[in-house]
């Protein structure tokens, strides 16, 4: 049941004072720089500003989201001004010429480039603003250098009074706020010719109103443009100052001035100036300035000189500046310029100015605003555009389909505005196969259609009236293969209008493709051969890329010859479901480009809207694509491996990746061109399929995050030489890095420390180890490979690329790379290398595990049972017209199919790691004996009883023991129980347990139970090392499925009893030694049982990460605590309480509530459990100084963790039993003799108070307690820099109450009640636990308006 107790507060009095319309607060997050596209520039930025006639303290208020960082004491927020926070302040200086940012971030936090939440606080811990952007529509798309010339675009809020928590309050810096409306293209205001005033006395006009009134005309003279001397075009001449031209010195400044005419000013979307100035100028629309010109920053008066001379055609060039329609309004506006000089004795002076109302058109600045009003500013917002969903109407759309033919779709927005919306209209475009149209063909702007969106409950709107506006999409226009773009176009009442998608997005409408399924496809290996029907149910078994091009632009990219490197040709590529639009290609590869008729292909997608791929195992990639790349997997006939369809580079890929070298993701895809109006032609090859591709994950800075790699420098190498494929910011711009790393070893022998100094040598030995395990020998002639500078380390590694001439002796190139002899032969690293390939060929280069890896790469292409997909690629490719050296596929398989080429590379491992044995494996007759591993704990393989033996060490060398080492490893492939088909494999070689080196003989070792997966199948083996540093192989393994531990004294024994997820926030003493409210988390276990327990191999492992140490012993009925900072915790709850350590540095606890789970080893579970901050879960410990409290331990199972009744708000108390057991209606209504059964909305007592309210106010409900109601008053607050009178509402609250939840309401009319208007000023928790909380009315008092407010409690 839910009761709503509306105290009355009419009996109160409710006539109060409040000076502006109600707000949150007044400060407001206003612009954020959060992705500069030069990463070395620290640029980033976020700009708080005051809306308000007020100066506000804002010391010791922080940013608790997003970033880290506190204003200092003293800091003062003025009226109407910003304040800018910066990652580097120098930086902002340098680049926006803005000195006064605050800063630097601390803790080395940055914004993140995809989007964040970022949240001021106030120095109480209240969320004064928050804002959750994101990359991409509806919040503006940023991150390039597209409108300006030195800085990235930034986001900014249109107008502070907006909710900047809404992505359509926002605009990248400079972009348009509304969508053009006028009617007949741009409309010119002015025009060179056109009249202007001027004033050319030598006057100082700074302070006075010249700017904005044009009727005060004294000394004005007049004349038309362009206005000047000593140029010699002038259509009208001004003074210099004194009347003679001929001598100096002449006036600095120059006045003008001109009233235009303008109407439906919020139809353009910008105005252009276009502005000559000889030598500098300042430009004003209404007495508020819009830009200046080569003038300095700050004040400008009558003696301030230009910023520098012009000469030649600067002299006489019009230059163009965009600003704001907002500037403008409706009637008569003044249009005011001053021109100054550059000295006292220049020669001479130019003006002339045009200005056009845009409808469109490129912007000229979009660089951000530190510190000064928004480019985007606008005192008008348009409409806000959101949720943009479609589907079908009648049918759920699945995941990642498409629309299919004849069936109505449902094109959805949320549309709202604060003044109404008039108009919500939808615009579509058809695009046919076969007739692409490209965003720059006249038939992108020209071809759109109209329909009306409704939000009135009819024609499939689901609800009148709830701002979703709806539109139904006829079921003719869902044609098979065709292209549906669409864009919104919404209206308020006002006449302002917004498009979406904006401007700054590149991707510029929504789309949706129609496609009835893959059809089925039928081939024959030569013309006129016997066909072979493969079902569109086995075509699209794997992931399926569609391109909507022009035919013209497949024929010039594939096969006109094109060399470089531009991305030239433009399409739509459709995949999930989800179609990337007006995005570009181009054909990629070196010298073989061309050469095989299957060529390989490029993608380049837009900003904001990157390619999201899957792997083989269909799960996303955690980072999405800017590149996408094709490989053709057709190989050049003169090596006879044509065939092997992408197997050479898949499976040495992944090796590289298995060996611990980070390389390219890949996965295999069908690949159908829609260029044709038809999808099938004359013969099999002119059909919409296109073949089987090698996606390959390009090598840039999403590589870098997808592989958990700082960011770096990465550089591709092409002769030696390095270009740059992703830029590190804290690393040089120049490539002079690798520049010197290659001068320091070509054609130089430096010794081994410049190599540890320089090279990751062991990843390198990995690394060279696979090259010769694949013949990876095309990188001889420095190339087909990259160098990643590594921040962390300062050195270089190593990386793979283009792997296709691979797997045979007879591929292309030596091998011979300068790292070959100066490092893996180098007598310093020989014997670590040998180490290392003995270990790759023991655990993955093998026939066993090697195998496996080849029969996974191939598995989603082909199976035993026919008909496949390698040879549905076989059938359109070996005899296709466009192929060169035609009927060449599987030459070199005895079989003369795939699997015969499966085969070939299962031989070559087998013969290649002969070859490796008896070449690099040259000490196999001085290493250790290979030992033997013994099993001998008990048969069940439990996880806490994984016990082994080793034999005894035995040299062939005579050289004595040094170490031994042992390591655990998951396999999991179709040969293990329980196998799931096509999940992806686990090798042996992958992520192990590893004992590390142990420096003295001992047979017996046991796993940790932290080191394996109970249910999962592991391998074990032992190792020996000599004095000499050489390795013996791994022991053969021991193969075993890990059994359930007994943890049923756990189980019963441990409770997690009080949880301090969101403390009371930190004092300003506890924030100047460097603590954040975070760092006062902790988590407080108790052993409920009657006997000790030994918490080793526990661990905390959702939630936060922690290990118990070995010997950490929890006696009975005592309790222990994990925390996130000890000194933080012990400075506010006291020493000696009994704390087992940190958790993880990095951790914390969400706010917002998540999982937390106590587990034995690897992931037993012991308690597993998830809290919220939101109702019903207990809301008083979500900041209120309270914790979560378990409120019988000893009665509440492990399994009711999760239970929310279970959990009571409770005063911190770390250590020991929780304070003052929850209150209930119930149990209070019980202590105060009232009986079990008594209702909550009856008045014993006759003083108008129900027992609930008096429950929720703690008073007593058998007496009158009416003093005990909430009181409204009048207090003097000295909240900033003097005290002033506010209305106050204050009351005392039950403190540890699990089932009421209060809100403080706020109305100017008694209709209309609003939450989050009224201020916690202050929370004390008194003895007893109950809270007192005095709000406030959020301005203080300054002229009569109606104020009242209520108490809101649900139970």
């Amino acid at each position: 049941m839910i009761s709503k107790i509306k105290l009355k507060l009419l009996s109160f009095g409710a006539l109060f004072i409040v000076p502006l319309p109600l707000t949150a607060s007044p400060v407001t997050i206003n612009e954020i720089h959060y992705d500069e596209d030069d990463k070395t520039l620290r640029a980033e930025f976020i700009e708080i500003y005051n809306n308000s006639d007020e100066n506000i303290d804002i010391s010791s208020w922080y940013f608790s989201d997003g970033i880290d960082y506190t204003f200092e004491a003293g800091t003062i927020l003025n009226a109407h001004s910003y304040i800018v926070v910066a990652e580097n302040p120098s930086t902002l200086d340098e680049i926006f010429n803005f000195s006064d940012a605050l800063g630097p971030f601390a803790n080395d936090t940055t914004l993140k480039n995809s989007g964040e939440k970022i949240v001021l606080r106030d120095s109480e811990g209240k969320r004064i603003d928050e804002v959750d952007y994101s990359l991409g529509f509806p919040w503006p798309t940023v991150g390039d250098l597209k409108g300006a010339d030195e800085a990235s675009p930034s986001i900014e809020l249109i107008n502070p009074s907006l909710d900047n928590n809404l992505g359509g309050s926002w605009r990248a810096s400079g972009f348009p706020v509304t969508t053009a409306t006028v009617a007949g293209g741009p409309k010119k205001f002015i025009v060179s010719g056109d009249e202007w005033q001027y004033l050319d006395n030598d006057s100082d006009l700074t302070g006075t109103d010249w700017t904005k009134d044009s009727t005060n005309n004294g000394e004005w003279k007049s004349g038309p443009s362009q206005l000047g001397y000593n140029e010699g075009d002038e259509a009208t001449l001004v003074g210099d100052g004194d009347g003679d031209f001929t001598t100096a010195p002449r006036a600095i400044t120059t006045y003008f001035r001109k009233s235009i005419e303008v109407s439906q000013v919020d139809g353009f979307s910008s105005m252009l100036f276009r502005l000559v100035r000889d030598d500098g100028a300042v430009v004003y629309v209404n007495g508020v300035e819009a830009f200046r010109d080569s003038m300095p920053a700050g004040p400008i008066d009558a003696e301030t000189l230009a910023s520098r001379s012009q000469g030649g055609s600067n002299e006489r060039n019009f230059f163009e500046h965009s600003v704001s329609p907002s500037l403008f309004i409706n009637g008569t506006n003044v249009i005011a310029v001053e021109v100054h000089q550059r000295s006292a004795n220049s020669s001479d002076i130019s003006f002339d100015l045009e200005l056009i109302g845009e409808v469109g058109g490129e912007i000229s600045n979009a660089s951000p605003t530190p510190g000064s009003r928004n480019r985007s500013y606008s005192l008008k917002a348009p409409p806000q555009i959101r949720q943009v969903n479609h589907g079908p109407l009648e049918r759920e759309l699945e995941r990642d389909k498409t629309i299919i033919s004849n069936e109505e779709v449902l094109i959805t927005a949320k549309v709202t505005d604060s003044e109404g919306i008039s108009d919500v209209s939808l615009e579509y475009q058809v695009v046919e196969p076969g007739n692409y149209i490209e965003i720059e063909d006249p038939e992108y702007k020209s071809q759109w259609s109209v329909l009306q969106m409704v939000d009135n409950g009819t024609n499939g709107d689901a609800q009148a009236g709830d701002d979703i506006f709806t539109v139904k999409m006829a079921k003719s226009l869902q044609k098979n293969r065709h292209l549906i773009r669409y864009r919104i176009l919404a209206t308020d009442v006002t006449g302002i209008s917004i498009r979406g998608p904006y401007d700054d997005d590149t991707n510029h409408n929504f789309a949706y493709f129609v496609y009835d399924g893959t059809p089925d496809w039928s081939g024959s290996v030569r013309r006129n051969g016997s066909k072979i029907t493969f079902p569109g149910s086995l075509m699209s078994s794997i992931p399926t890329y569609f391109l909507l091009t022009k035919a013209s632009s497949v024929t010039a990219s594939q096969f006109g010859g094109y060399g470089g490197s531009e991305y030239q040709w433009k399409g739509t590529l459709v995949y999930d479901g989800k179609v990337y639009d007006h995005i570009r290609y181009r054909p990629r590869g070196g010298v073989h480009r061309y050469q095989y008729g299957k060529n390989f292909w490029k993608f380049d997608f837009n900003r904001g809207r990157r390619f999201q791929a899957r792997n083989r195992a269909g799960s996303k990639y955690k980072t999405t694509w800017d590149k996408l790349n094709f490989s053709s997997i057709v190989q050049q006939v003169n090596f006879n491996h044509r065939g092997e369809q992408g197997l050479f580079e898949s499976v040495g890929f992944k090796l590289f990746e298995l060996c611990g070298v980070e390389a390219c993701n890949t996965h295999y895809l069908q690949f159908y061109v829609i260029d044709d109006e038809s999808p099938t032609g004359n013969d099999q090859y002119s059909t919409d399929y296109y073949g089987l591709f090698l996606a390959i994950e390009q090598m840039d800075g999403q590589f870098l995050d997808e592989h958990g790699m700082p960011d770096g420098n990465l550089y591709k190498i092409e002769g030696h030489n390095g270009s740059s494929n992703n830029q590190g910011p804290t690393q040089v711009k120049n490539r002079s890095d690798v520049s010197s790393f290659i001068r320091g070893y070509r054609n130089q022998n430096p010794n081994a420390d410049w190599w540890r100094e320089n090279l990751d040598v062991e990843k390198y030995l990995s690394y060279r180890t696979i090259v010769e395990g694949i013949h990876h020998y095309d990188i001889a002639y420095g190339k087909n490979y990259y160098y990643y500078h590594n921040p962390e380390t300062n050195k270089f590694q190593v990386h793979p690329w283009d792997l296709d001439l691979t797997w045979a002796n007879n591929m292309y190139g030596n091998g011979n790379h300068d790292f070959k002899n100066k490092v893996a032969n180098n007598s310093a690293f020989r014997t670590d290398y040998r180490n290392r390939v003995r270990e790759i060929m023991d655990l993955i280069y093998n026939e066993d595990e090697g195998y496996k890896l080849i029969d996974e790469m191939a598995h989603d292409v082909w199976s035993p049972e026919g008909p496949t997909l390698v040879e549905a690629d076989r059938r359109l490719w070996d005899n296709h017209p466009r192929l060169n050296h035609k009927d060449r596929y599987y030459d070199v398989a005895s079989t003369k199919n795939f699997a015969g080429m499966m085969e070939v590379l299962k031989r070559y491992i087998t013969s290649r790691g002969n070859w490796m044995r008896s070449s690099i494996l040259r000490d196999t007759s001085s290493i250790p004996q290979k030992p033997t591993i013994t099993f001998t704990g008990n048969q069940n393989y439990q996880v806490d009883d994984l016990k082994f033996s080793s034999s005894n060490y035995r040299s062939q060398s005579n050289s004595n023991f040094a170490a031994m080492e042992w390591r655990l490893g998951e396999v999991y492939n179709p040969t293990i129980e329980g196998y799931m088909a096509k999940d992806p494999y686990i090798y042996e070689i992958q992520n192990p347990a590893l004992s590390g080196q142990i420096e003295s003989f001992n047979s017996n070792y046991q796993f940790s139970p932290t080191d394996a997966r109970v249910g999962r199948t592991y391998r074990a083996r032992v190792r020996h090392q000599d004095e000499e540093g050489r390795w013996s192989h791994w022991s053969d393994p021991i193969q075993f499925k890990v059994a359930n531990p007994d943890t049923i004294d756990y189980v019963n024994s441990l409770r997690i009893t009080e949880i301090n997820y969101h403390p009371k926030g930190a004092s300003q003493s506890e924030k100047d030694k460097g603590w954040t409210t975070s760092d006062f988390e902790y988590i407080e276990i108790q052993n409920i049982s009657d006997k000790d327990l030994d918490l080793a191999n526990l661990r905390l492992t959702k939630g936060v990460d922690f290990d118990f140490e070995a010997g950490t012993i929890l006696k009975s009925n005592q309790y222990i605590l994990v925390v996130r900072n000890r000194i933080a915790f012990e400075s506010r709850f006291g020493t000696g309480l009994p704390i087992a350590g940190e958790w993880d540095k990095g951790n914390k606890l969400d706010n917002a509530g998540e999982n937390i789970k106590l587990s034995y080893g690897a992931g037993t579970p012991i308690i597993e459990f998830s809290y919220d901050d939101k109702e019903p879960w207990p809301v008083g410990a979500d900041g209120d100084g309270f914790t979560l409290n378990l409120k019988d331990p000893k009665t509440i199972s492990q399994e009711n963790h999760g239970v929310v009744s279970n959990w009571y708000p409770a005063v911190t108390s770390p250590g020991s039993e929780g304070k003052n057991a929850a209150v209930t209606f119930e149990s209070w209504a019980s202590s105060n003799g009232l009986g079990p059964a008594v209702s909550k909305i009856e008045d014993p007592d006759g003083d108008s108070m129900v027992n609930l309210m008096e429950y929720a106010l703690n008073s007593n409900p058998t007496v009158s307690s009416r003093a005990d109601l909430p009181k409204i008053e009048i207090q003097n607050l000295d909240l900033e820099d003097q005290p002033k009178d506010y209305i106050t509402f204050s009351f005392t609250r039950q403190g540890q109450s699990s089932d009421l939840v209060y809100s403080v309401e706020v109305s100017e009319d008694l209709k209309e009640w609003k939450k989050e208007i009224a201020i916690l000023e202050s929370t004390t928790i008194n003895a007893d636990s109950t809270v007192k909380e005095m709000w406030r009315s959020p301005v203080d008092i300054k002229e009569n308006s109606k104020l009242f407010f209520r108490l809101s409690i649900k139970n």
